[in-house]
């Protein structure tokens, strides 16, 4: 993060003062972490992608909240999770009761270099594999904790 910014709720204020470069700043500083986060709920890196653009604009908009009772990466995480299961909740909604998995759509294989360990690559494409259901209960009790 910057230096001239000590603390997280200088961060903070400077965000809700709408300072571009420190809101610029903020996002490239976890958006890499968050983008982790939502390919695990994702099914695809494109809707990853649109997790992480809607959970961003919800931080911004939110930050106010933000009370710097833990960690500001603790809360962002926070609203990311909770946009992503916003987002499956929307993808479950899509699909009627009769829908069977083998007519789901198959899951892009985009996102190989924003892991570089093969072994993540393999977790990543089995989650995305996952009934959703299992997926959504694998990442939380499992991954976010």
């Amino acid at each position: 993060m910057m230096t001239y910014l000590k603390d997280e709720k200088q961060w903070v204020r400077a965000c809700l003062e709408d300072d571009l470069l420190v809101q610029k700043a903020l996002y490239q500083h976890f958006a890499p972490k968050m983008m982790g986060v939502c390919l695990r709920f994702a099914k695809t890196r494109t809707e990853a992608e649109d997790m992480l653009q809607d959970g961003f604009y919800r931080v911004f908009c939110d930050i106010g909240q933000y009370k710097g009772d833990g960690s500001l990466e603790g809360w962002v995480r926070k609203v990311i999770v909770n946009v992503a299961l916003q987002h499956v909740r929307r993808r479950k909604m899509l699909f009627d009761s009769n829908t069977t998995p083998e007519e789901l759509p198959e899951p892009e294989n985009g996102y190989e270099d924003a892991f570089p360990v093969f072994l993540m690559d393999d977790l990543l494409n089995a989650l995305q594999q996952l009934p959703e259901g299992c997926q959504v209960i694998f990442n939380l009790y499992v991954l976010e904790g």
